[in-house]
């Protein structure tokens, strides 16, 4: 949370430093983006070999913390909103992609829920797509609706 803080406060001076009043209102936006982000539970360690010998020599190794505040984006594959004549076997898009800013892709995490789509059978079906990454950010829940009709 430091390092947010940080940001926000470099913000601020470089607004009061050249006079960029009109970039204000997008500071105090970001100020409470990033109070509001807070979450105490979500630190990832990570660690590697630092080759340094400007603390203590090489190979010591250092632990560093990185807070993720930000949730996955999952991106669906083709339409949110398909048409199928019933009993067409017509293969409708399918799937989607979850990227992470930390965790890097987790489309093969991705829970699919919501309806079974029957294409035999006319109706309104919606099929949902869930994904959260390491730090338990959930993304926001992606849908596609498929009508089947006459």
């Amino acid at each position: 949370m430091v390092n947010s803080y940080m940001l926000a406060l470099c913000l601020l001076m470089l607004v009061k430093k050249n006079n960029m009043k009109r970039l204000f209102p997008y500071l105090i936006f970001t100020l409470l983006l990033i109070l509001s982000c807070h979450k105490d539970d979500s630190v990832i360690t990570s660690s590697y070999e630092n080759k340094s010998k400007e603390t203590g020599g090489p190979n010591k190794a250092i632990t560093e913390q990185t807070q993720d505040y930000v949730a996955p984006v999952i991106t669906l594959i083709g339409d949110a909103q398909v048409d199928i004549i019933i009993g067409n076997i017509r293969v409708f898009p399918a799937g989607a992609t979850a990227l992470d800013n930390i965790d890097g892709d987790l489309s093969s995490r991705i829970v699919i829920g919501g309806d079974s789509v029957d294409t035999k059978t006319q109706g309104v079906y919606v099929v949902t797509h869930n994904v959260s990454d390491a730090a338990g950010n959930a993304a926001l829940e992606v849908s596609r609706t498929i009508t089947v009709t006459n």
